[in-house]
């Protein structure tokens, strides 16, 4: 009896310890990201799935260089944001007045779409259509059951002296399972004092 409760007690310990996004091993986000990077630069360094994809001019370009310069690395830091969005900090980010009144659909989208669209927006901004034709060819993802204390948010990868870095969002798309999707942003994105602005209103870094 006493065996089978020390057994049951060490589950549940390890469950929370996979849903930390601080901890040093066993962590769910780490495993998660670390699985998809895998895969994506399985696809990032095969010429016949980049040729099929994109053709010849965009394969050639210094953007997928600096993303296929990522294979085999290990990343030197890891950053995760928690998604903090909410109606009033929402507000801010789209100016609206203290005493408006969010449209509660549009309200309920954007904050659904918000923490999965920040790669996507960082290609965009900073990296233009090189980095975002690529990116979205080379994104993977994958739905896992939602471990204990999830917490929606993004973690950074940055790889030292590289110019590509790899975001993966965490989101929840079902009552019991998140989706995690990986994305090349070019790592003078997280350099940018603009854009550390607009994170910090819709996300929290978890040290």
């Amino acid at each position: 009896m006493m065996k089978r409760i020390l057994t049951f007690l060490l589950s549940a310990m390890l469950l929370c310890l996979f849903a930390v996004p601080g901890a040093a091993e066993g962590n769910f986000y780490w495993d998660a990201a670390d699985k998809l990077c895998g895969r994506m630069f399985v696809l990032a360094l095969d010429p016949q799935y980049l040729g099929y994809m994109l053709g010849k001019d965009v394969t050639e370009t210094s953007a997928l260089a600096s993303m296929q310069a990522l294979a085999g690395k290990k990343p030197f830091q890891r950053q995760f944001y928690r998604f903090k969005g909410s109606e009033g900090n929402l507000g801010a980010l789209l100016g609206q007045s203290e005493t408006a009144t969010p449209n509660p659909v549009i309200t309920d989208e954007l904050l659904l779409r918000l923490n999965g669209a920040l790669p996507d927006y960082l290609n965009g901004y900073i990296g233009g259509t090189d980095w975002l034709a690529l990116s979205s060819c080379l994104t993977v993802s994958e739905t896992f059951l939602m471990p204990q204390n999830f917490q929606p948010g993004t973690l950074a990868l940055l790889y030292d002296g590289c110019d590509a870095a790899v975001m993966v969002t965490f989101t929840q798309t079902g009552e019991e399972t998140i989706t995690a999707t990986a994305k090349m942003i070019p790592a003078k994105a997280l350099d940018e004092q603009e854009i550390l602005l607009y994170i910090n209103m819709l996300w929290e870094r978890v040290e």
